[in-house]
């Protein structure tokens, strides 16, 4: 009879380590891919809510000049574009992205009015980068297949290191 109540015993163990088994196995899987999913959102460098409402693909330096970051709070879309701003300490470079449009900017008569923009080597598209004439800031704007880039900087930035943000320019996974 006591051999008996050892199997009951047994028994009625052996649901409880399914559950708890169970428990453990769907504990790990939700960690697994909690981690999978923050991994997958390292690609895109802004808050994936801040910039929900853009449906065309976002570009982004691949590396940034030294010591500029991504200001997350300037990460935004706004009408349809993308706003964002890199820093370094005293100088931006403020950046907006939006769908092209049907008649995009015409690249070469832009560079009839302001003789300062030159075409500029990318492999994203086309660009040209120079000094707007009233900040004497330097700018820049590229044309992807999908996507219109403006970029423009403090005055006291540096053309090389807007140069290298245009240059640096890649499209990010959606």
């Amino acid at each position: 009879m006591l051999m008996a109540q050892k199997k009951k015993k047994t028994k009625v163990r052996s649901p409880a380590r399914m559950a708890y088994l169970l428990a453990v196995l769907c504990l790990a899987a939700s960690v697994i891919l909690f981690f999978v999913q923050q991994g997958s959102n390292k690609d895109l460098p802004f808050n994936k809510n801040a910039v929900s409402g853009a449906n065309f693909p976002f570009y982004y330096p691949s590396s940034l000049p030294r010591d500029y970051n991504l200001d997350q709070k300037s990460a935004a879309v706004n009408n349809g574009i993308l706003f964002f701003t890199l820093k370094n300490v005293g100088r931006t470079i403020n950046i907006t992205e939006q769908a092209e449009p049907k008649q995009p900017p015409d690249l070469a008569n832009l560079q009839k009015f302001n003789t300062s923009l030159k075409n500029l080597s990318i492999n994203v598209g086309t660009a040209v980068l120079g000094i707007d004439p009233g900040t004497r800031a330097p700018v820049a704007i590229i044309i992807t297949n999908t996507t219109l880039i403006n970029v423009s900087a403090s005055a006291n930035t540096p053309q090389d290191v807007v140069k290298a943000v245009v240059q640096n320019m890649r499209s990010l996974p959606q």
